[in-house]
């Protein structure tokens, strides 16, 4: 089964998933549980009324799109998990920097995986075409390819009752990986399976969805509500270091930061991180006076109080520069491997990796740490956004401190040896 699984793609989504999860406070995004457009997407269950089979939640950068997301996929799984006949469940996180793993196929045969889990966990047998079809390429050695991967999961929709497919940020995957996926969706939905699908973009996506998706769409607009902004703040507020809070600044915060942050949970976040980042009463208080609502200029503030910490600063900016121009998602350990590296080292040296948590203060909220891939991201791709237009001013060097740093690692002898063990 392993092998099978394998086979059909490389992509993990449960693992995004249950990071986002962790990062999800309770009861928040509710409103859109309790939705008419909600309701009256889930509740389809004849298939008549096809205008309900796809729903396409839209916000601007921020809203709290992923975490809408999540909650979602929590919803669905947890009220169709065990319902008889098999329910087929379905999510994809899509993400700007896996641009090349997230293709159709893999897209596709991730969906025919998490289906074939399904079957397999309740104790069904996999349909004979997926048996055949993998025992087939087992013995020629073939790759799934597009027909094969649309003709799998077509096997599988034809056989369940009802199937939901349920996509996050939809408008990061390549414009020809997202157009495709809508034509192989609309040739599926002609198919009369119960098909449902969800998913959350930016807003220009929608005319796209709506040319190439020859079926009616029932849309929602996400935007951070204050009650769930308050109780994200609440939460942030308890984790945090009591000793530079009080009453009173706890509650101008929470009446200043909700209204301030204009339905963006992005700029709430980036607003608390600035604020507790700060070490008295006052010098937090002093923060909150001076925020901004924009979220470039709210990027661009954070960055300026970084600077206030010359040695923070200089990390902060490393850490920023390689997860930018990384071409792919870095693990903690291999950026604590490059920022460890000075010029003329002669050897790798674990007592200079900088941990975690200071990896993450550096940044005052910038960064990310995923921690079930132990990959470190940017908050956010609009930061991605901000430094495609701030590049020459923030890292001007980049490219040739990277490949410095990149020609110093490989120099180090002992590398040859670690590698030569782990063959």
């Amino acid at each position: 089964m392993e092998k099978l699984l394998t086979w059909l793609s490389p992509l993990e989504p449960h693992k995004r998933h249950q990071a986002v999860q962790a990062s999800r406070v309770k009861d928040t995004g509710n409103w859109l549980l309790q939705s008419e457009q909600f309701r009256l997407w889930i509740e389809d269950k004849t298939n008549q009324h096809q205008s309900s089979q796809v729903l396409g939640c839209f916000g601007e950068p921020g809203a709290g799109k992923t975490v809408i997301a999540s909650l979602v996929i929590d919803y669905i799984s947890t009220t169709f998990s065990e319902r008889q006949p098999l329910i087929g469940i379905t999510f994809l996180y899509c993400d700007y920097r896996d641009k090349k793993e997230q293709n159709l196929v893999h897209i596709l045969g991730s969906f025919v995986k998490q289906l074939a889990l399904q079957y397999t966990h309740a104790g069904i047998q996999l349909p004979e075409v997926v048996r055949s079809t993998y025992k087939t390429a087992q013995e020629s050695q073939i790759r799934l390819d597009r027909r094969t991967s649309i003709n799998l999961m077509k096997s599988f929709l034809q056989e369940l009752g009802s199937t939901f497919i349920l996509i996050d940020a939809f408008d990061e995957l390549q414009d020809k990986t997202r157009t495709d996926f809508l034509q192989v969706i609309d040739d599926i939905m002609h198919l009369k399976t119960n098909l449902r699908i969800f998913f959350t973009a930016r807003p220009h996506v929608q005319e796209e969805v709506n040319r190439h998706l020859h079926i009616a769409m029932k849309t929602l607009t996400i935007v951070a509500h204050e009650e769930d902004i308050r109780a994200y703040l609440v939460h942030k507020i308890q984790s945090e270091n009591q000793d530079a809070m009080n009453d009173q600044l706890r509650r101008e915060i929470l009446k200043i930061l909700p209204k301030k942050a204009a339905g963006m949970f992005l700029i709430a976040a980036l607003h608390i991180d600035m604020i507790l980042n700060e070490q008295t009463i006052a010098m937090r208080r002093a923060a909150l006076s001076n925020l901004l609502p924009d979220l470039y200029a709210a990027y661009n503030e954070t960055i300026e109080r970084m600077r206030e910490s010359p040695r923070r600063y200089e990390l902060g900016m490393k850490v920023l520069m390689w997860i930018y121009l990384a071409e792919r998602a870095l693990e903690v350990r291999e950026l604590q491997h490059a920022l460890s590296i000075e010029d003329g080292a002669k050897k790798l040296d674990p007592d200079n990796f900088p941990s975690k948590s200071t990896l993450l203060h550096c940044c005052c909220g910038l960064v990310t740490v995923d921690n079930e891939t132990s990959t470190v991201r940017l908050v956010h791709y609009t930061l991605q956004e901000y430094f495609n237009l701030y590049e020459k001013e923030y890292f001007p060097c980049g490219h040739n401190l990277i490949a410095r740093t990149c020609l110093t690692y490989l120099s180090f002898p002992a590398l040859a040896i670690e590698a030569f063990e782990d063959t």
